[in-house]
């Protein structure tokens, strides 16, 4: 699947004080993603949706064909779900069921499938219910890139 992707976007509300952004990437990289990671940006303002939806939204149409990591979620350590979204341009779109994915999703082409992702991932050995971005969306976009497919995910 690899072949099909040309970069992996990521996206967030982490700011840059901390470690936050470099774990989701130093993972990405431990799992063997050699496609270059785009930072769209990670100062969308705390639990702010609809601005990190639109600022995700206006990035996409810019990039190739792409994994799209995204993460601004009010309802993180909550039993909310996970998405990974294919578009109809053939762009995925990994990150919280609270709307952030819709307007990208939209921009290219449609939601064409959508998928839950199961909430068992990763491979540390600490898993906090407070960082799915780590423990859980990371591996999946690395997943992704390695080629395993979108069905075998979620549901």
């Amino acid at each position: 699947m690899t072949g099909e992707f040309r970069c992996v976007t990521f996206l967030s509300d982490f700011g840059l004080a901390d470690e936050t952004v470099a774990c989701c990437k130093g993972l990405l990289l431990r799992r063997g993603v050699t496609l270059p990671v785009i930072d769209i940006s990670h100062e969308v303002p705390p639990f702010d949706v609809i601005s990190g939806g639109w600022m995700l939204a206006g990035a996409v149409l810019y990039m190739p064909s792409g994994i799209h990591l995204a993460i601004v979620d009010p309802g993180v350590g909550t039993q909310r779900r996970i998405l990974l979204l294919r578009s109809g341009r053939g762009d995925l779109f990994v990150g919280p069921d609270n709307g952030l994915l819709i307007p990208a999703a939209e921009r290219t082409g449609g939601i064409s499938r959508c998928w839950s992702i199961e909430r068992v991932q990763g491979e540390m050995e600490h898993v906090f219910p407070t960082f799915d971005a780590r423990d859980i969306m990371a591996p999946v976009v690395a997943d992704l890139v390695g080629g395993k497919p979108p069905e075998e995910c979620g549901e």
